[in-house]
């Protein structure tokens, strides 16, 4: 496990350095005339940011989208059990299943709220981390 994620970074560093080489290459001869200020922030930009949301946007937002149907898969169980038990007239098994039902909703919607919470924190922060090295190098 550790070399893997060893190897992530690695591969993750190759692509960026890779990337910023040939947004160099490209804007070689603006370099001299110092006319790709301009260019070379706004691609220095996009190149953290899409490497950002590949990172870690990307597996937050799968996550926080798998939640709501699984709360709806809860409540549908809960629902359904507790149907059946009407049946049956056990009054402890007709609580238990309007709890799951209830609950899986609701850990569901609060894990949800967190999780893009979270993603909305750290995009925040990037754009701020951003701003902040753009700064240094004016």
């Amino acid at each position: 496990m550790p070399n893997e994620t060893s190897d992530q970074q690695a591969e993750t560093q190759g692509r960026v350095a890779a990337l910023l080489q040939e947004v160099i290459a490209s804007a070689e001869d603006e370099i001299e005339s110092g006319a790709a200020q301009p260019f070379m922030r706004d691609a220095a930009k996009q190149l953290v940011v899409d490497d950002y949301e590949s990172s870690f946007a990307q597996p937050i937002s799968m996550y926080a989208n798998i939640l709501p149907p699984i709360g709806f898969i809860g409540t549908t169980c809960g629902l359904a059990v507790l149907l059946m038990s009407m049946h049956l007239s056990h009054e402890m098994l007709q609580m238990g299943a309007l709890a799951l039902a209830l609950s899986s909703t609701i850990f569901a919607l609060v894990g949800y709220a967190i999780l893009e919470s979270l993603k909305i924190h750290l995009y925040g922060r990037l754009a701020r981390s951003i701003d902040a090295g753009m700064k240094r190098l004016a």
